[in-house]
């Protein structure tokens, strides 16, 4: 039988969450996703782990935030104060690109109160593990 390896083409399903039980992420009821292993379709833990998986197989998981969606990045915060100068950076805030499947992103987290505006250019997920449960369904491309 098959196993995955760098450079497969699979077809996964798989369903993410937080530690405390909160969806991140889930393929159910949907079709598997086809990705290549290696090439950063999903977070590296993930694709680390369907890594020698055969069809068939499932496993759960935990990824740590380094090889889920990284750790926070504090730079990755601008805060805008009542006359701040930084509008130059305005193209990043009002980014509308289309996430890839697996690699979904949310627009930037924005806070507003009375004195400031704060985007938060860090994915949702960032400093947090995730528990994840894959199905492989077929290596595709071995």
């Amino acid at each position: 039988m098959a196993q995955a390896k760098r450079g497969s083409t699979v077809l996964v399903h798989y369903t993410t969450f937080l530690r405390d039980g909160t969806l991140v992420d889930s393929t159910a009821g949907d079709d598997p996703v086809r990705v290549t292993i290696g090439q950063g379709a999903l977070p590296t833990g993930v694709e680390e782990a369907i890594e020698g998986m055969s069809p068939g197989d499932s496993k759960t998981l935990t990824v740590p935030a380094s090889k889920a969606y990284g750790e926070r990045d504090d730079t990755q915060v601008i805060r805008f104060h009542e006359g701040s100068t930084k509008l130059g950076r305005r193209e990043e805030i009002y980014r509308d690109d289309p996430p890839a499947r697996g690699r979904e992103r949310e627009s930037p987290g924005v806070r507003v109160d009375s004195r400031e505006l704060r985007v938060d250019e860090n994915p949702p997920w960032a400093g947090r593990d995730l528990v994840v449960n894959i199905d492989l369904v077929d290596v595709v491309d071995r």
